[in-house]
């Protein structure tokens, strides 16, 4: 996103929202700003008034007729553009910010501006700023990290799916570093349910882990695995140590953790995989239901991965025959 093309349309919002309009016998005064896309320039009218060179998604933003109308003390009191009202100055900055990332203006991986040149740049606070970015973030189009600013995300990351397969290698293939964050874990028994799945007895001993999977720092999926305990001694410490069930199953001499079965359904988050995977509580997520065995053909975990739908595409993959 070009800065002169978002000063340019920063000017006509400033322009329109100034007032001071003096009153004329106790009626407000109405001001139309008619704007037009010419060859590459928006044309302001009345005023002579030209800013040249905006981008295309800039014409789009200011195409048709605005009309200000202007209360008696002179202030700006709504816009009417397509019959809405004056939006707010975060979503007005965020819809800029936006719009520059889907049309490629702002690519994947690239800064977008710091808080304080926007909030210069629009005339705005730098609340309303980090407002604006809050919603991008939560929309999964930007991320935040801490001391260095807020990026573009890639969106629509590609989750080729098969027997061995693992997130963490698409993302580290992607040049995205990759992580998990044991939120919790605890030995416990198995249900009735998860008992049938693992085909155990009720009451078998496992570890129930409560995993973060990250990239960059970006939260992708959540998930809960129940494993056998049996199969692995000290399994809690070994996993906390790994950090992937599939080396310690290898260490330990069970070879290849596979997955055997895979259901996938979608609904909307809970609030607290909304928090935890940083998603807009009405946007659907994707609930991954899956059990994997090792070389014995023993299962030794089952799991439910709850996945950002708005950054991860699945694609299953068959084995060749």
């Amino acid at each position: 996103m070009a800065a002169g093309d978002s000063s340019h349309f920063l000017d006509l919002l400033k322009m329109a929202g100034k007032g001071n309009e003096p009153q004329e016998r106790g009626q407000a005064r109405v001001r139309r700003f008619q704007a037009s896309a010419l060859n590459g320039r928006m044309i302001c009218v009345p005023g002579g008034m030209r800013t040249p060179s905006v981008s295309a998604a800039m014409r789009n933003s200011l195409r048709g007729h605005c009309e200000l109308r202007m209360t008696a003390v002179g202030t700006a009191s709504k816009i009417r553009g397509a019959g809405r009202l004056m939006e707010p100055q975060w979503f007005r900055v965020y819809q800029a910010v936006k719009t520059a990332i889907l049309v490629g203006e702002l690519q994947a991986g690239s800064k977008v501006p710091p808080e304080f040149d926007l909030s210069e740049e629009y005339g705005v606070s730098r609340n309303t700023v980090r407002r604006a970015y809050l919603a991008l973030s939560q929309e999964g189009l930007i991320r935040s990290v801490n001391g260095r600013g807020s990026f573009v995300m890639q969106r629509g990351m590609t989750y080729e799916v098969d027997a061995t397969s693992r997130f963490r290698d698409v993302l580290d293939r992607q040049g995205v570093h990759s992580a998990v964050r044991l939120l919790e874990s605890e030995y416990t028994e198995a249900d009735e349910e998860i008992a049938r799945i693992l085909k155990v007895e009720p009451g078998h001993p496992l570890l129930r882990a409560t995993d973060l999977i990250l990239g960059d720092e970006v939260p992708f999926i959540l998930t809960v695995r129940h494993i056998r305990a049996d199969l692995i001694e000290d399994l809690e410490q070994k996993l906390k140590e790994a950090n992937s069930l599939t080396l310690v199953a290898r260490r330990e001499g069970l070879g290849q953790l596979r997955r055997v079965s895979t259901t996938v359904e979608a609904r909307l988050p809970t609030e607290r995989e909304a928090s935890l995977l940083q998603s807009p509580i009405n946007a659907p997520v994707l609930l991954v239901y899956s059990a994997g065995g090792v070389d014995n053909g023993i299962l030794l975990e089952c799991q439910r991965a709850v996945m950002n739908s708005q950054r991860i595409r699945l694609s299953f993959q068959s084995e060749a025959r």
